[in-house]
Formats: structure tokens, sequence, C-alpha cells
């Protein structure tokens, strides 16, 4: 945001997680900052919300940055994957227990799935958005994540307790309205590398 805001970009941005909040110096070189409540995750909702109101500040070129939260443990989706519906088991409360089932990390799947569902729908609400308000034409979006889920591989949940290939593996995705050529690649890459490309 720095450089980009240096070289004419107007850079504004809405964290949906404290993790990467202003406290931690997310906020240099962005001319709109905005985050979260103080407490929980912001549901993927509460950011379109903040992101339309950030649009109205909008002029090209910009930058605009979401940090979404969904998914991400506790898994409350608006429908499970499945349809399996209420009541949500949690990771926290099987990592206290210090077992879990096979049917128990189902459902896991099951509502982090559908928490990847809720994204997606918020992101179509989200580009819509742009395109009614000219801002997605000429855009280039980046879809990428800080880290994956574990669910029982290494008889571990979540993120945060180790390096296997399941926590460290994201995904990076460009794409433009305008158009990219379309290609997919196995090789991997590093955060590091997102700003040279």
């Amino acid at each position: 945001p720095e450089l980009l805001r240096e070289a004419g970009f107007v850079t504004a941005c809405f964290i949906g997680n404290l993790n990467v909040g202003r406290k931690w110096g997310f906020d240099r070189g962005f001319v709109h900052y905005a985050q979260t409540r103080p407490v929980g995750k912001a549901p993927a909702a509460e950011v379109n919300a903040a992101a339309r109101k950030l649009a109205s500040l909008l002029a090209s070129p910009f930058f605009l940055y979401l940090h979404y939260v969904d998914p991400h443990d506790p898994y409350r989706p608006t429908r499970t994957w499945r349809g399996r519906g209420r009541p949500y088991v949690q990771p926290r409360r099987l990592l206290e227990r210090g077992r879990f089932t096979e049917r128990e990390l189902w459902r896991l799947v099951d509502q982090y799935d559908g928490e990847i569902r809720d994204l997606d729908d918020a992101l179509a609400e989200l580009f819509d958005d742009l395109r009614e308000r000219g801002l997605l034409a000429d855009t280039l979006v980046v879809v990428t994540s800080d880290h994956g889920e574990e669910f029982g591989e290494h008889g571990h949940l979540t993120h945060g307790r180790n390096l296997f290939e399941e926590v460290l593996r994201v995904p990076l995705l460009l794409w433009s309205e305008s158009g990219l050529p379309s290609f997919r690649s196995e090789a991997p890459f590093s955060h590091l590398d997102l700003m040279p490309t």
C-alpha cells in the first residue's frame, strides 16, 4: 500500500481480523483504513458492508485490500455444505476433550466448506457491486489466504500448531474482467512473491 500510494493510487482497506490490525502496523500506506470490532471474527457480510462504504471513496487507480476471516474457526456458516445444520461442532471443544471421531471431523469439514461457500457468495456480491460502480472493469482481483486448516490429518485441528502442507498450502488466484491469460500452475509461491508479481 505504501508503494502504491506513492504511485498515485487511492489506498483503502477493511480488516476483518484483529491479528492483522493497526496495532501491528498494517495500516501503513492506507489513506482509508477501517477494522472490525475488538472481539470475534467479522463475517463476510460485514466485510462487504465496509467495502461498499470504502468503494464510494475510490477513484481509479485504486488499491482496495479486504481481509475476510471466513473460512476460519469457529465455523458458523449460514448453511453447511451438505445442509446438516446446527448444532455446530467446534474445534476448540474437540481439542479440549483431546479426541475426536471421524463423524465429528466430517462435520467440521462440512461447516468449513459452508464457510467457503459463504465467502464465495460474498465475493460474487462484492464484484457485482464494484461492477455497478464502474470499478471492476480494469481491476486486477487477487485472492489468497494466510494459512490452511488441518482436519485430523496429523492428529491436529485448525492451524497454528505445526507446519504441515495442509496449513502451508494456500491458493493464489489472479483474475481480471478485462481478461488475463488463463493458466494453472502447481509451482509453489510465497507471500513474499505477491508484491513483485
